[in-house]
């Protein structure tokens, strides 16, 4: 009699779910890329080249698909959202041995939605941000809020005309102005940069 084997993760792979759970955890959590952890695990007398590492992690983020739809369901009801961009090097699969400036969107929810949900954009372009706050809308008794730095500001898209007038969304600038439109101070009177912010309201007119 023959027990029937529990299920994995991944279909007709050998890493469990503590295995995986750990390589992505010391990926995105301790700072430990991949070849890094590739040697961290040889030095044990176990072989794994990063190929397999980097299977296993794109593998585990399809499996992990529906935790971070829920995690996203949830920032977006937040009444508070903040963001910025972080710009990252992506590996060109066109030209060999090149890499390209892609961007990972950081979304933080308020302290009744605490989650952070990262979007990925081939593009600094604000099409990322536009799909990805396309639900995110507030009333004039209930007022919702994007906080993000001055450029390319993500909450533009509230901005775009809808073919129904009523359902037009205004934005509404809150804070100091972008850095540019400042006077510069002399020279001896200068302090240091600070990134400025700005908040945006948005509701339906």
């Amino acid at each position: 009699m023959q027990a029937v084997k529990p299920a994995q993760p991944i279909e007709k792979g050998l890493a469990g779910p503590g295995l995986l759970a750990h390589v992505i955890t010391s990926k995105y959590c301790d700072h430990q890329p991949l070849h890094r952890q590739e040697r961290i695990i040889a030095r044990h007398g176990v072989r794994l080249s990063r190929k397999t590492l980097c299977d296993w992690v794109l593998q585990s983020a399809q499996v992990l698909k529906p935790i971070v739809d829920a995690m996203r369901t949830e920032v977006l009801q937040s009444k508070v959202i903040h963001t910025d961009d972080t710009p990252v090097r992506v590996q060109d699969k066109k030209k060999n041995r090149t890499t390209h400036k892609a961007y990972l969107w950081p979304y933080l929810g308020d302290a009744a939605h605490p989650y952070t949900v990262f979007d990925y954009t081939p593009t600094r372009n604000r099409e990322g941000p536009e799909t990805f706050l396309k639900s995110f809308r507030g009333t004039p008794t209930h007022p919702r809020y994007i906080q993000c730095d001055a450029y390319r500001l993500p909450a533009r898209r509230a901005a775009q005309e809808s073919p129904r007038p009523s359902h037009r969304l205004r934005t509404q600038q809150l804070g100091r102005t972008h850095p540019l439109q400042h006077r510069r101070r002399p020279r001896h009177r200068q302090q240091p940069r600070r990134k400025n912010y700005r908040v945006h309201r948005t509701v339906t007119q």
